[in-house]
Formats: C-alpha cells, sequence, structure tokens
C-alpha cells in the first residue's frame, strides 16, 4: 500500500471515519499512522484462547448483546440472565505469528476483549492482554468517550474525529467447537454494533 495509501487512510479517520482492522494490518497500516496509541509486541503461535470482556467494559456500546448468556428458567417460576463472565466459554483462534497488542497510549485506548493467556505470553515485550481494542483519531482534546465505556452523544456537534477497532485473528477461522463459534459470533457482532454507530453518525450529518 505504501506510505500515500495509509495517509489517506489516516485522513478518512481523522476526518469522522471508522477503520475496523485486523492482526496482520498491524505493521502495514496501524503503526505507521496510529502507532502513538497500539505497536506490536510478542509475534504469537498459533492457538485457541479463552476470551472475555474486559473488566469495565462489558456495558461498552460495541459490545452491546454479545456477552451474555440466554435467559433460563428459574425455580418456582421465571427466567434468570446468567451475568457471571466467569462461566463464559467463548474460545477464540489465534493465527500464527499474529502480533499481540502493545499499548502505548494507556489513557485513550480501550481494551473491549482480552485473555489472560496472552498476557502471559507477551508481558515480557510489553505486550498486554487484549483481543480487541478501540480508540478515538482526531478529537482534538474533547474527552473520547468511548475510551470512558460511557455511552456515546449521538450529536454532530458534539462528535469529532473517528474511531478504528483493532482485533486479533480474523473472520472464518475461529474453531466449529461451540466456544469457537461464539468467539466468531462475538467478532461479528462487535463489528456490526460498530458499524451501527457510524450510519448513526452519517445520518446524522444529513
Amino acid at each position: 500500500m505504501g506510505k500515500k495509501g495509509t495517509t489517506k487512510i489516516k485522513q478518512y479517520v481523522e476526518n469522522g471515519g471508522y477503520l475496523f482492522a485486523e492482526d496482520w494490518t498491524m505493521e502495514e497500516i496501524i503503526e505507521p499512522e496510529f502507532g502513538n496509541y497500539i505497536w506490536h509486541s510478542t509475534y504469537l503461535k498459533e492457538q485457541e484462547i479463552p476470551c472475555m470482556p474486559k473488566p469495565g467494559a462489558g456495558t461498552h456500546p460495541y459490545l452491546k448483546k454479545i456477552f451474555v448468556k440466554p435467559p433460563t428458567k428459574k425455580e418456582g417460576g421465571g427466567t434468570t440472565v446468567e451475568e457471571d463472565v466467569s462461566k463464559l466459554d467463548y474460545i477464540y483462534k489465534i493465527d500464527q505469528d499474529s502480533p499481540a497488542i502493545s499499548i502505548k497510549d494507556k489513557k485513550n485506548v480501550t481494551v473491549l476483549m482480552f485473555s489472560q493467556t496472552l498476557l502471559y505470553q507477551s508481558e515480557k515485550d510489553n505486550g498486554s492482554d487484549a483481543i480487541a481494542v478501540t480508540f478515538l483519531v482526531g478529537g482534538g482534546s474533547q474527552p473520547d468517550p468511548v475510551a470512558t465505556g460511557k455511552a456515546i452523544p449521538q450529536s454532530v456537534a458534539l462528535m469529532r474525529g473517528g474511531r478504528v477497532i483493532y482485533t486479533l485473528a480474523h473472520f472464518g477461522k475461529q474453531p466449529k467447537s461451540s466456544g469457537g463459534e461464539k468467539g466468531e459470533y462475538a467478532l461479528m457482532n462487535m463489528l456490526i454494533n460498530f458499524l451501527i454507530e457510524a450510519n448513526e453518525r452519517r445520518l446524522l450529518k444529513k
């Protein structure tokens, strides 16, 4: 793609665009243009790891209705919703040589999904436990509601800049097990929530 191409991508995001990027774009796109936010760490081996919402991010708009178990019948009638994340059995597959995520701007980068397994493997190289992260680009000094986990004010007058989601692994490569299908579901629905927000902003600008 080259510098000319990555510069256009950065300008697009700074002007309010939304960018979804996966693992091997780290060194091709993310580091050249957004390297002040995240950088590559250890190159990981192919593996399947547990996947959970980062503590404090479970109610984030990009994770809406993802890490929730279906209602179950309660003894004596009625239903209950399982909220204990320690019981979630989501599995996420990492590709060979995917770079672990090193978070350089801890104030403005929000970890959405994580696995402690990643931290064990990458912390010696300043890696993190992150499977998916998001950050605001081009917002100036405006506080980023995404980074705080608060609801995003859907107002053109309030929102500035664009947003990036970066994840490890790829669509269609998650294992076919029950947990793997849930990992694929989490990845797919996180992107859907991201695109819904982007579309809402686009409609507001008309």
